[in-house]
């Protein structure tokens, strides 16, 4: 087993739940679901541009 060269003591002097992952809980919040082939087909902006609250519309960007 090698031993670290620099900050061979970090697990003693830091808190467990530093360096414990094992043990990490990791909480996600709501996500919202990616655009189908079919919408982005459709029209459906796939980079999440709120084209609503613009002065020109996605067409006229377009063209």
């Amino acid at each position: 087993m090698s031993k670290a060269r620099f900050y061979t003591d970090v697990n003693v002097i830091r808190p467990k739940d530093y360096w414990d992952y094992e043990s990490l809980n990791v909480e996600w919040g709501s996500q919202e679901s990616d655009t189908s082939a079919l919408e982005a087909r459709n029209g459906k902006d796939i980079q999440g541009i709120p084209w609503e609250k613009l002065n020109y519309s996605r067409d006229q960007y377009r063209h």
